[in-house]
């Protein structure tokens, strides 16, 4: 799940607002992870372009990557 946070997180245009209204529309970020393009276009402030944005960056590995260098220094 911390994956899929951190994914969300390092998305560039998801601040903390937007971040939150995501969650609140699919409920987790796994949830917007798989959403599609027009399911991430019904949330409010999320137009074509972003939405695309979203869509376009399922990519967990960099999530991977930080988490297990936070692993490796015992964070």
């Amino acid at each position: 799940m911390e994956a899929y946070w951190l994914w969300l997180k390092g998305i560039k245009g998801i601040g903390d607002l937007m971040g939150k209204q995501l969650i609140s529309y699919f409920n987790t970020p796994e949830d917007v992870y798989q959403a599609e393009v027009l399911d991430l276009r019904e949330v409010t402030g999320i137009g074509k372009t972003l939405a695309e944005k979203i869509h376009n960056s399922r990519s967990l590995q960099g999530a991977y990557e930080v988490l297990e260098d936070m692993q490796r220094s015992g964070i």
